[in-house]
């Protein structure tokens, strides 16, 4: 989370509960330095006259001031902007040297946190990606509520589409990249690699095959193509005729129809549906109901502070 002195806020700790009294109290906590604050809500008198945070856990977050230089702010944003894999080790252990960072750029890593302890330091390890990219062939009326949804999740959207009156930056204002190219040149136009969702929905059929037979052959992990079973199956005979092979991972790659089955219903509700696809898909999991789940949400990293389970959170402060 990133706090200004003037209380602008970007960013979360919690569900709620804790911005309230960071806003209040970071800057002077800060004052000599990084602060590491506990939160302990496991009394049950907290949900009267506590944080509430319901969880009946402890949380303990790193309070420190942003250098002017940006420090790891800094590099952070150039990696996102050179669309590279960081990893970012902080000491999160009380001490002198308690928020000292040291970070670098690794080719490839796994997402995701994780604690480890040397010469009596304990540091957190994250490994920090830049946002998933997304691209959608096809700048139809369906696409417009997709790339939105898309870019409210936080990804970063590329529409394709051969028509000069539908790859218009205007008709995606919240797009990264509007790029009028045919098929044929896509590879040209965007990376299809092992970390992109491709969404076809050009709403041709020669587009679509072109599109499709590009798709296969790259190392995308999620293609999903907009359209009935029977569509699907005829695209796939005509790439085979031209002598594409198709093997079992490819048609796991393939998802069409495209989208979770939620009932959706108009461009609205089919773009939610793909959305949740896509997101499920990378996450490696279902996409079904959260209710009968029995093991956690989230990896999560412990500690134990007081005896207590302690999740560790890092909160930056400008």
């Amino acid at each position: 989370m990133l706090l200004t002195r003037e209380q602008w806020l970007a960013g979360s700790i919690s569900g709620g509960c804790l911005e309230g009294d960071a806003i209040r109290s970071a800057w002077d906590r800060t004052k000599d330095g990084p602060a590491l604050v506990t939160y302990d809500s496991t009394a049950d008198e907290d949900i009267v006259w506590g944080f509430g945070l319901g969880c009946n856990g402890v949380v303990q977050v790193l309070f420190e001031r942003l250098p002017e230089n940006g420090g790891v702010l800094a590099f952070l944003s150039e990696c996102f902007v050179l669309r590279q894999t960081a990893v970012v080790r902080t000491v999160i252990s009380a001490g002198d040297r308690l928020g000292c960072r040291e970070w670098k750029v690794v080719p490839q890593a796994p997402e995701g946190i994780q604690t480890e302890s040397a010469d009596g330091e304990q540091w957190l390890e994250e490994t920090i990606s830049p946002p998933r990219p997304i691209v959608v062939c096809g700048g139809g009326h369906d696409a417009i509520p997709l790339v939105s949804i898309a870019k409210a999740v936080g990804w970063h959207v590329t529409v394709v589409d051969a028509r000069p009156t539908f790859a218009q930056a205007a008709r995606f204002p919240g797009a990264d990249r509007v790029v009028c190219a045919f098929p044929s040149k896509l590879a040209e136009q965007v990376s299809l690699d092992e970390s992109t969702a491709l969404v076809v929905m050009n709403h041709h059929y020669l587009n679509d095959l072109a599109v499709l037979k590009l798709a296969l052959r790259s190392a995308v992990p999620y293609i999903g193509l907009l359209g009935p079973r029977r569509r699907t199956e005829r695209l796939l005979a005509d790439l085979r005729r031209e002598g594409l092979e198709i093997t079992a991972n490819d048609e796991q790659r393939l998802h069409s129809p495209i989208g979770l089955d939620i009932g959706a219903e108009g461009p609205d509700e089919i773009a939610l549906a793909i959305a949740s696809e896509i997101q499920a898909v990378f996450a490696a999991r279902p996409g079904s109901s959260l209710r009968g789940r029995q093991v956690p949400l989230h990896p999560t990293v412990d500690a134990v502070v007081n005896g207590a389970t302690v999740e560790q959170v890092a909160c930056q402060i400008s």
